[in-house]
């Protein structure tokens, strides 16, 4: 019995000398809010997760695929992103495919983008590329709010990350309010971003000034138009290529003809572009076999001169 009154003195004890800092450890196998933020390094991955949004397929993945949203292509797969619906105008509001992937992935890239921007400043690190990176993020967020503006008209427009919740409150805002939402963005990338970036394939004051210049293109402000492309050929670095067939090639990836393009890179993670199971044939004797999602017609084929320069 002694023994027993003892064993339980002891077990008493130990739990009352635990607290909830006993229980509650942060996990180290994993990233968390609470391991997160604090080098160099973690500003990095959280900006690059905003990149990675491009590739989404309906934000800038599927390449060509919009072509079968036009008499240029046939969609095989026409469940697949549901192009030809928008074109032939057969598309319904409850369908998935562009419709719906569109909004859902560049409001994730808007998110990703609100969240660097609220929390890069507490990680120490020089200002000059803290700014620099700030920038990117306002390139890509602009980006992402034109891609909607374009698709949708006036769209829902937040600059904070913001909860669930209040996401469900969110208005539209008009058209003119949501392109000046993307004009800021870009504005505030052109004041932060260098002529040249760190590494190929982050943006640019000239990828900046191109998609501003975009941007004006389909608001039909042809003075801006003019004024941005101006800006773009007094950077002095950009021209165009000599070679249409050559811009095609690998070798000539990121040629003086690119202000801005998404970067992919092969290996085990996803990190590159499906375009071959999108346009590769389906029954190639040699070769990746592709899924032959869209596929050229001949309205595009006689659109191009062939070798004796005649047409078709």
């Amino acid at each position: 019995m002694k023994r027993i009154i003892s064993l339980l003195s002891v077990i008493l004890v130990f739990f009352s000398s635990c607290t909830k800092d006993f229980l509650e450890v942060t996990p180290e196998d994993r990233i968390t809010e609470d391991n997160f933020w604090k080098s160099e390094g973690d500003t990095y991955l959280a900006l690059y997760g905003v990149y990675n949004t491009l590739q989404s397929r309906h934000v800038y993945g599927y390449g060509g695929g919009l072509d079968a949203a036009s008499p240029n292509a046939y969609q095989w797969a026409h469940w697949e992103g549901m192009e030809m619906q928008v074109g032939n105008g057969t598309i319904q509001p409850g369908d998935a495919g562009i419709v719906i992937e569109r909004w859902r992935d560049c409001y994730k890239g808007i998110n990703r983008a609100n969240y660097f921007l609220d929390n890069v400043d507490k990680v120490p690190m020089p200002d000059a590329t803290k700014e620099v990176m700030k920038g990117e993020a306002y390139f890509l967020r602009g980006v992402f709010y034109s891609l909607l503006v374009n698709t949708y008209g006036g769209v829902p427009i937040f600059t904070k990350t913001i909860s669930v919740e209040e996401s469900r409150n969110l208005e539209r805002a008009d058209l003119e309010t949501s392109w000046a939402q993307v004009h800021a963005d870009y504005d505030a990338a052109i004041e932060r971003l260098d002529v040249e970036a760190p590494i190929k394939g982050r943006a640019t004051k000239g990828a900046v000034y191109g998609m501003k210049m975009r941007a004006y293109l389909y608001q039909k402000k042809w003075d801006k138009v003019v004024e941005y492309a101006d800006k773009i050929t007094a950077l002095g670095i950009y021209n165009l290529f000599p070679s249409y067939y050559g811009l095609f090639q690998v070798a000539n990836e990121n040629n003086q003809e690119v202000l801005f393009d998404v970067q992919f890179m092969s290996g085990p993670f996803s990190q590159g572009s499906i375009f071959d199971r999108y346009w590769q044939p389906q029954n190639l004797k040699y070769g990746i076999i592709g899924s032959n999602s869209v596929a050229p017609v001949q309205n595009l084929v006689d659109a191009y001169e062939t070798l004796d320069g005649s047409l078709g």
